[in-house]
């Protein structure tokens, strides 16, 4: 009997669209798994080159289901692809990407550990324009404190339990386009556990052509849109202008106690309503904060840490901190020398 006809533990949605260049590698990648009880969906979405050519030859691959579509675009493809799927769990894959071999087993084995888990990513390595390495965590507090600022997970080494998706309605939503599963993280969060395989399960490719290269406003304004929402569920108000530097992207417009002032409203919130855990939030704030001070405002930014926040150096070290302060601000004395 062909594995097509089995019920496959994972179904893996592989959206396709122009990526001739690299889709053969993303495959053979899935293909080479060592954990092998699992469905190939590969949606191939309008593509104007010669991806469906190299796709159609996995046709008699018993594992691998090829759909073909009309352009409809990335998100109404991942959602074609949960309708599609017959697994216990979806896993993710990118048409640019690459998986470890070991990736869907070490996945597997957090879910069988954890009957509460709904989602697991894993650590990844950048590798073309960029090369380095982002060791995720492992810890659901961590994940779900991190919700407030970015995605937790890398999207393309995600592995995400059906059956949570399908009892809440949950699926990705075009309003959030180009930051979907932010979105999709942030409405499976109430229902589920986080985590991830903190070891690297996924070569990401960077390349110029990626989403977040083309659509850097789009992705902007939605990314700004979901962190709104998700603070407003705590009765907090987070302005556009508090955005990149709420991120600790850039200097506040309007100072760095503005910024203090809101991760304070949080922690507050927190200690009525017990959302976090109080030093995995506290860890968070505090780290975003201490390098905020060493970025952006030096000895200034000290003096208000010192006099903003109880018992700190908890959790961040008093001599790095009073260091990098120190540091930035004789940089910024030896640039400004400079110009004369």
């Amino acid at each position: 009997m062909s594995n097509k006809a089995l019920n496959p533990i994972i179904s893996v949605i592989l959206p396709v669209y122009n990526a001739e260049k690299y889709i053969e590698e993303a495959i053979n990648s899935i293909l080479e798994q060592t954990y092998q009880n699992f469905e190939l969906i590969i949606i191939n979405d309008g593509s104007t080159d010669t991806s469906l050519s190299v796709i159609n030859q996995y046709d008699k691959n018993n594992k691998v289901i090829i759909v073909t579509q009309e352009n409809k675009g990335l998100i109404f493809t991942l959602n074609k692809g949960i309708d599609l799927a017959k697994g216990q769990y979806i896993a993710r894959m990118d048409a640019d990407d690459i998986a470890y071999p070991e990736r869907f087993e070490k996945q597997i084995s957090l879910f069988e550990a954890n009957p509460s888990l709904g989602v697991c990513s894993a650590s990844t390595e950048n590798f073309g324009a960029e090369t380095d390495i982002t060791i995720r965590s492992a810890d659901n507090d961590n994940l779900k404190v991190t919700l407030l600022f970015w995605p937790p997970f890398a999207h393309p080494a995600a592995m995400i339990k059906r059956s949570v998706l399908l009892a809440h309605n949950i699926y990705y939503r075009e309003e959030f386009k180009h930051c979907e599963d932010f979105d999709l993280w942030s409405q499976l969060a109430p229902y589920c556990q986080f985590s991830n395989v903190t070891e690297v399960m996924l070569k990401y490719r960077v390349h110029p052509e990626q989403v977040t290269n083309s659509f850097s406003d789009v992705v902007l304004d939605a990314h700004f849109r979901i962190c709104q929402r998700n603070l407003l569920a705590q009765g907090i108000k987070l302005e556009k202008r508090d955005f990149l530097a709420f991120l600790g992207k850039e200097k506040h417009p309007d100072g760095f106690q503005r910024l203090i002032s809101i991760y304070q409203q949080i922690i507050k919130v927190n200690h009525i309503e017990k959302h976090y855990n109080k030093n995995t939030l506290m860890k968070v704030i505090v780290n975003i904060v201490f390098n905020q001070a060493i970025d952006f405002y030096g000895i200034s930014g000290f003096v208000k840490i010192n006099n903003s926040f109880e018992n700190i150096y908890k959790y961040v070290s008093f001599s790095r901190l009073l260091f990098g302060c120190v540091r930035r601000d004789i940089l910024t004395l030896i640039k400004s020398f400079k110009k004369y």
